[in-house]
Protein backbone atom coordinates (compact mmCIF):
# COMPACT_ATOMS: atom_id res chain seq x y z
CA UNK A 1 0.00 0.00 0.00
CA UNK A 2 3.04 1.96 0.47
CA UNK A 3 3.88 2.02 -3.63
CA UNK A 4 -0.05 2.76 -4.12
CA UNK A 5 0.38 5.78 -2.50
CA UNK A 6 3.55 7.07 -3.76
CA UNK A 7 2.21 6.50 -6.93
CA UNK A 8 -0.98 8.11 -6.05
CA UNK A 9 0.72 11.51 -4.86
CA UNK A 10 -0.99 14.36 -6.72
CA UNK A 11 2.34 15.81 -7.82
CA UNK A 12 3.55 12.21 -9.37
CA UNK A 13 0.22 11.72 -10.94
CA UNK A 14 0.81 14.80 -12.41
CA UNK A 15 3.66 14.29 -14.13
CA UNK A 16 3.21 10.86 -15.08
CA UNK A 17 0.22 12.64 -16.75
CA UNK A 18 2.06 14.41 -18.30
CA UNK A 19 4.73 11.71 -19.57
CA UNK A 20 1.78 10.55 -21.30
CA UNK A 21 0.72 7.72 -18.63
CA UNK A 22 -2.40 6.15 -18.32
CA UNK A 23 -2.27 6.38 -14.31
CA UNK A 24 -5.63 4.45 -13.88
CA UNK A 25 -4.76 2.08 -15.99
CA UNK A 26 -1.37 1.67 -13.70
CA UNK A 27 -3.27 1.70 -10.17
CA UNK A 28 -5.50 -1.54 -11.48
CA UNK A 29 -2.10 -3.30 -12.51
CA UNK A 30 -0.45 -2.65 -9.04
CA UNK A 31 -1.39 -6.11 -7.60
CA UNK A 32 -0.04 -7.88 -11.29
CA UNK A 33 3.24 -5.34 -10.77
CA UNK A 34 3.66 -6.69 -6.97
CA UNK A 35 3.23 -10.30 -7.99
CA UNK A 36 5.77 -10.14 -10.89
CA UNK A 37 8.37 -8.05 -8.17
CA UNK A 38 7.90 -10.60 -5.53
CA UNK A 39 8.17 -13.56 -8.22
CA UNK A 40 11.35 -11.85 -9.59
CA UNK A 41 13.30 -13.19 -6.82
CA UNK A 42 14.88 -10.26 -4.80
CA UNK A 43 11.23 -9.03 -3.69
CA UNK A 44 12.14 -5.58 -4.22
CA UNK A 45 11.96 -2.82 -7.31
CA UNK A 46 14.91 -0.41 -8.00
CA UNK A 47 14.13 2.99 -9.37
CA UNK A 48 14.87 2.01 -12.84
CA UNK A 49 12.78 -0.63 -12.74
CA UNK A 50 9.78 2.02 -11.89
CA UNK A 51 11.06 4.39 -14.39
CA UNK A 52 10.99 1.83 -16.93
CA UNK A 53 7.61 0.31 -15.50
CA UNK A 54 5.78 3.80 -15.84
CA UNK A 55 7.66 4.73 -19.92
CA UNK A 56 5.77 1.54 -20.34
CA UNK A 57 2.50 2.60 -19.52
CA UNK A 58 2.30 5.64 -21.42
CA UNK A 59 -0.79 5.18 -23.62
CA UNK A 60 0.79 5.77 -27.14
CA UNK A 61 3.39 3.30 -26.95
CA UNK A 62 2.46 0.55 -29.03
CA UNK A 63 1.32 -3.03 -27.72
CA UNK A 64 3.71 -5.45 -28.36
CA UNK A 65 4.00 -9.41 -27.97
CA UNK A 66 5.37 -9.26 -25.14
CA UNK A 67 2.14 -6.70 -23.40
CA UNK A 68 -0.35 -9.76 -25.21
CA UNK A 69 1.24 -12.75 -23.52
CA UNK A 70 1.76 -10.42 -20.07
CA UNK A 71 -2.44 -9.85 -20.71
CA UNK A 72 -2.58 -13.35 -21.17
CA UNK A 73 -1.15 -14.52 -18.32
CA UNK A 74 -3.10 -12.03 -16.49
CA UNK A 75 -5.88 -13.15 -17.55
CA UNK A 76 -5.21 -17.06 -16.64
CA UNK A 77 -4.33 -15.37 -13.70
CA UNK A 78 -7.54 -13.90 -12.53
CA UNK A 79 -9.69 -16.68 -13.97
CA UNK A 80 -7.98 -19.21 -11.92
CA UNK A 81 -8.40 -17.07 -8.86
CA UNK A 82 -12.08 -16.79 -9.68
CA UNK A 83 -12.31 -20.28 -10.31
CA UNK A 84 -10.87 -21.48 -7.24
CA UNK A 85 -13.08 -18.75 -4.93
CA UNK A 86 -16.11 -20.23 -6.72
CA UNK A 87 -15.21 -24.03 -6.13
CA UNK A 88 -14.49 -23.35 -2.43
CA UNK A 89 -18.09 -21.26 -2.10
CA UNK A 90 -19.75 -24.66 -4.16
CA UNK A 91 -17.49 -27.17 -1.50
CA UNK A 92 -18.96 -25.22 1.09
CA UNK A 93 -22.40 -25.36 0.15
CA UNK A 94 -22.27 -29.08 -0.87
CA UNK A 95 -21.20 -29.70 2.33
CA UNK A 96 -24.18 -27.80 4.25
CA UNK A 97 -26.36 -29.17 1.77
CA UNK A 98 -24.85 -33.05 2.56
CA UNK A 99 -25.48 -32.04 6.10
CA UNK A 100 -29.12 -30.59 6.25
CA UNK A 101 -29.75 -33.49 4.14
CA UNK A 102 -28.28 -36.16 6.75
CA UNK A 103 -30.28 -34.12 9.27
CA UNK A 104 -33.60 -34.82 7.78
CA UNK A 105 -32.79 -38.31 7.20
CA UNK A 106 -32.04 -38.73 11.07
CA UNK A 107 -34.80 -36.90 12.01
CA UNK A 108 -37.12 -39.42 9.72
CA UNK A 109 -35.77 -42.48 11.00
CA UNK A 110 -36.33 -41.32 14.41
CA UNK A 111 -40.20 -40.41 13.48
CA UNK A 112 -40.47 -43.98 11.96
CA UNK A 113 -38.82 -45.59 15.25
CA UNK A 114 -41.67 -43.65 17.37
Amino acid sequence: YEFQNLVMEPGLVRVMTEAGVDVSVLADMLDVIWEDVANKGSGTMTFADLVNLVLDMRGKNPATVKDCKEQIRVTKSVIKHHFEELAEELNDKFKRLRQEIQNLDDEYEEEEHE
